[in-house]
């Protein structure tokens, strides 16, 4: 069932549903409901996963006193409770994740439309099992190199993949990994 409810929006705001819907060629009812559910999403993300909201302007500026030494030290970290939420969710589906679907899933939860770390992020893997990961940001160098150590840190832990190449920019990411030898 569908119930009808009115809202008041001043000037500018309303000029701003105008202007979105006519972009995504939506209307305006789909827009709202639509944006409600993602911050209804997000609330929830929030409190259920112990996270917190933080600005990509405050975020640039705590990764640029991050001393070169501590970014390791971070990842290392990071990378650990990333590995323990992987195996909870495993144990509670009763499935073994893939390279493929953990750089599915990552990149995914990276991307503009979940996390918001970067504008754009992606993977290929080659027909040798060469993995590739590439991604654009807007914060600042020290991001990057620790993006390509998280990342790397779990691709060796979990899936038993080396750093090949690593190309850090003060908004990219250019990342190579092969299978280590057993």
């Amino acid at each position: 069932m569908s119930k009808t409810l009115g809202i008041r929006l001043d000037e500018e705001t309303e000029e701003l549903l105008d202007s979105l819907s006519e972009t995504m060629n939506m209307k305006k009812s789909r827009l709202m409901k639509q944006a409600f559910h993602e911050w209804a999403l997000i609330k929830q993300q929030i409190q259920t996963e112990n996270k917190i909201l933080c600005d990509r302007i405050l975020l640039a500026q705590l990764f640029q006193i991050i001393p070169d030494e501590n970014i390791s030290e971070i990842a290392e970290t990071v990378s650990e409770h990333i590995i323990s939420i992987i195996k909870i969710r495993q144990i509670e589906r009763n499935l073994e994740e893939s390279i493929e679907t953990f750089l599915n899933n990552y990149t995914t939860f990276s991307s503009l439309q979940r996390s918001g770390w970067f504008q754009n992020i992606d993977y290929t893997i080659d027909e040798d099992g060469k993995i590739s990961i590439y991604g654009i940001h807007s914060l600042n160098h020290q991001y990057s190199k620790y993006a390509s150590e998280l990342i790397s840190k779990i691709l060796l832990k979990k899936f038993n993949y080396i750093q090949k190449e690593k190309r850090t920019t003060d908004n990219s990411i250019i990342l190579e990994f092969i299978k280590a030898k057993e």
